[in-house]
């Protein structure tokens, strides 16, 4: 294990040109700026309950089902 550490502590880092978070691999950076750190982002989601920005769909229905299903069932009617 320490021989790994050593390794993996001693490898270069790699930078992203954006925003400047660092990763160990080539693979990280790329996975990063494809999905976190794209200079024009193709798509942008907004929510249609606080018009709140998201990058990704999957990002947009966490968003609404974290904070907003509970305001759906406070205003919900019984019948």
């Amino acid at each position: 294990m320490f021989i790994f550490e050593l390794i993996f502590m001693s490898c270069p880092t790699l930078t992203c040109p954006n925003c400047h978070k660092k990763y160990k691999s080539k693979n990280s950076l790329t996975v990063h700026r494809s999905r976190d750190c794209a200079p024009i982002l193709k798509t942008i989601y907004i929510c249609k309950i606080c018009n709140k920005l998201l990058k990704r769909k999957e990002y947009s229905k966490l968003h609404i089902y974290n904070n907003h299903s509970f305001q759906k069932q406070l205003f919900r009617c019984r019948k």
